[in-house]
């Protein structure tokens, strides 16, 4: 289930720019173009934080994100996602909600009030839960999240909140690779 509380519109215009010279280069002076759309640039200069105090669960959307050239930072607390806002300039969070000692809702809360103080932009944090329940994605958005994701956590959903938050194109982030669930890890991993 995902839902969004804000949506905003980015167009990419990209232009092919040539110059043009009168007299003909010797073949040993040419050089070839190589082109390099802005999504592909974007998708390395991402940075995106992955909390959750389950390792098994930040491995999995790890794994769907280390095959998008993407930075990866990792917390297992909502106090250590707020300590890693503040020292890296992420872009994205994936944020559990159940977490012992700060949960993710304090954690949102935490980094909203460091935003607003320093008149800094919104960064998008993805709620990410096992709970399907509306009152738990009321109280998601109502701490300042901006997306619901429930678990089991699927690949094609990450993609999307990456389109969706960070203006990627999924041919940017297409993977050939079937989508994998935490579930389908976790039972890959019992029966082993």
């Amino acid at each position: 289930m995902l839902l969004t509380t804000g949506a905003s519109i980015l167009f990419w215009l990209g232009l092919a720019l040539y110059y043009y010279k009168h007299t003909k280069p010797q073949p040993s002076q040419q050089k070839p173009f190589k082109v390099i759309t802005p999504t592909q640039e974007q998708a390395v200069s991402i940075t995106v934080l992955i909390v959750d105090d389950n390792p098994a669960n930040r491995t999995i959307i790890e794994n769907f994100l280390q095959r998008k050239d993407i930075h990866l930072i990792t917390a297992s607390s909502g106090t250590e996602a707020f300590a890693q806002f503040q020292q890296h300039q992420c872009q994205l969070i994936f944020m559990d909600i159940e977490m012992e000692n700060t949960n993710g809702l304090e954690a949102t809360r935490e980094i909203r009030a460091i935003e607003k103080r320093n008149s800094a932009s919104r960064t998008p944090i993805i709620a990410v839960s096992a709970h399907h329940d509306s009152e738990k994605l009321h109280q998601a958005l109502m701490a300042g999240l901006d997306e619901y994701m429930t678990k089991p956590v699927k690949e094609q959903n990450i993609v999307q909140s990456l389109e969706r938050w960070c203006n990627l194109q999924s041919d940017t982030l297409s993977n050939k690779e079937h989508t994998k669930t935490v579930d389908e890890e976790k039972e890959k991993r019992d029966y082993c």
